[in-house]
């Protein structure tokens, strides 16, 4: 019970800190400009203010959740966990990759615990930064018809003059935001060409076909 307890708490500290020192650095990225979801007939009554802050209770919220479904999946693991500081050798290494068999059974599973806990928050943080970017343009990008008054001018034929306006932009990362997903992107395929390696090793105990363990193909072709 110990080792489940101390497992969750762990992975909860972790994936929670993981997932918001990225949420917080895309958050501070820029301002949210809160106030252009006020309509000029007064849709949303609520303040820009508390809504800024509301927004970061919900996003507290859902960190706090994410981080408890991290930490629920990952102190089911506690056996495996136990038996890897808890590991002893066979002083017997398979033929193919030349680990010791107590490697296949005390160290790989974590190994491919710790990995997919890992490849979990890249995911959720690259869609938390992408989220928090996407809102912030679509918060900051002006609505049509939105804006100050303007004045109506008429050329010579007396018919009012459209002023030349820029072209309204699509929704679009700042510089800072697209190299945030960049590494955050990067560190995600570090964490899959890990998995990759890993799943080698699962090789020589899976069954294909009629023969248990790794192939003549599997060996020279996958």
């Amino acid at each position: 019970l110990k080792t489940k307890v101390a497992l969750w708490a762990v992975t909860f500290v972790v994936a929670f800190t993981f997932v918001a020192l990225n949420t917080r650095r895309a958050w501070l990225d820029g301002p949210l400009d809160f106030s252009a979801s006020v309509g000029p007939q007064g849709e949303v009554q609520l303040p820009p203010e508390q809504l800024r802050i509301l927004a970061r209770r919900v996003i507290t919220g859902v960190l706090i959740l994410l981080g408890v479904g991290f930490a629920n999946g990952m102190s089911e693991r506690w056996l495996d966990v136990l038996s890897y500081f808890n590991a002893e050798g066979f002083d017997q290494a398979d033929p193919i990759f030349g680990r010791d068999v107590g490697y296949y059974l005390f160290q790989l599973p974590v190994l491919e615990s710790v990995q997919s806990l890992a490849m979990g928050l890249c995911i959720v943080s690259l869609l938390s930064v992408g989220g928090i970017h996407f809102l912030r343009d679509i918060l900051n990008t002006p609505s049509e018809g939105s804006g100050p008054l303007r004045m109506v001018e008429f050329g010579v034929d007396g018919r009012p003059v459209e002023p030349i306006q820029p072209p309204r932009r699509g929704p679009g990362f700042s510089v800072s935001g697209k190299r945030h997903l960049m590494v955050l992107g990067g560190l995600l395929l570090l964490v899959m060409a890990f998995g990759f390696w890993l799943q080698r090793f699962d090789l020589l105990v899976t069954r294909r076909g009629a023969v248990f363990g790794i192939g003549y193909t599997d060996m020279h072709a996958q």
